[in-house]
């Protein structure tokens, strides 16, 4: 074998074989472009199979990946990863995008801090104990209130919610995953930051309510590192359970883009009468 032997973190393996699923290479297309036997690939991508720097490097070309994506080894971000990898709405071709969103977040923060760039002011946090499904909805929007009066947002529509949370330092990445189950998903890291994928492939209602909802996540689950959303996670689905940071997520989502007040000050313009004093208590 050419090259030094090196001894990499154990999961190179599959950080080959993630990357290999994310371009659409079978194994033997990989096998001719670092010009290895197919069965190697196989025996490297299981852990059976050391490879050398020179190996490693036409991986990294072949796969269009920096070394550092298959090498680098961070506890947090590990941790990070899993909880990902770990739910049933993750499939084998969405670790990969999975991969792909943690070295994007890192590339970028490695960015900002390479040019000394302004990552925004952090939205503030709050911390409510939850016992019952009524403490989830009361909570969700009192905090959507309280959010969006120290914004200032006023009780009118967000028009363009990925944008606001990208001048507030939040990391926003849009990518289509048409036959994924996600429909997105958002980490917390002390080195990577706030971040939040989303699925570009359902509709822009579900993509808004989709940043809405981990954005709930991010400001109201203390020690937050990671969270998925999908169907198992909507409204309609969780009023069959009582999963109450879902919930209050969810809730907390309807109201921050659209307070009560909006509601009714919308329902009026179209000559609906509205009671107030009974319609802001309900």
């Amino acid at each position: 074998m050419n090259g030094d032997q090196f001894k990499y973190p154990k999961y190179l393996g599959e950080r080959i074989k993630s990357a290999r699923i994310n371009l659409g290479l079978s194994q033997e297309e990989l096998a001719k472009a670092v010009e290895i036997p197919r069965p190697a690939i196989s025996q490297i991508e299981s852990g059976r199979r050391a490879i050398d720097s020179i190996e490693l490097l036409s991986f990294s070309r072949a796969l269009r990946k920096p070394i550092s994506y298959f090498v680098e080894e961070d506890v947090e971000e590990d941790a990070t990863i899993g909880i990902l990898y770990r739910a049933k709405e993750i499939s084998e071709r969405d670790r990969s995008v999975v991969d792909d969103f943690i070295v994007f977040c890192r590339d970028y923060s490695l960015l900002e801090d390479t040019l000394s760039l302004d990552r925004g002011n952090p939205f503030p946090t709050w911390n409510y104990e939850l016992t019952s499904k009524y403490d989830a909805i009361s909570a969700g929007e009192k905090i959507a209130e309280e959010l969006r009066g120290s914004l200032k947002l006023g009780s009118d529509p967000i028009k363009d919610l990925g944008n606001m949370l990208e001048a507030f330092g939040i990391k926003v990445l849009y990518r289509n995953l048409p036959t994924s189950k996600a429909w997105g998903f958002s980490i917390s890291s002390e080195n990577l930051g706030q971040c939040i994928f989303v699925n570009s492939g359902c509709t822009v209602q579900r993509q808004t309510f989709t940043l809405a909802h981990e954005l709930g996540h991010l400001v109201m689950d203390r020690g937050h590192t990671a969270t998925i959303f999908s169907e198992l996670q909507a409204p309609a689905h969780l009023a069959k359970n009582n999963n109450l940071l879902e919930t209050r997520a969810n809730v907390f989502a309807a109201a921050f883009l659209m307070p009560r007040a909006g509601i009714i000050a919308l329902l009026e313009k179209l000559g609906v009468y509205i009671d107030r004093k009974v319609a802001l208590t309900i």
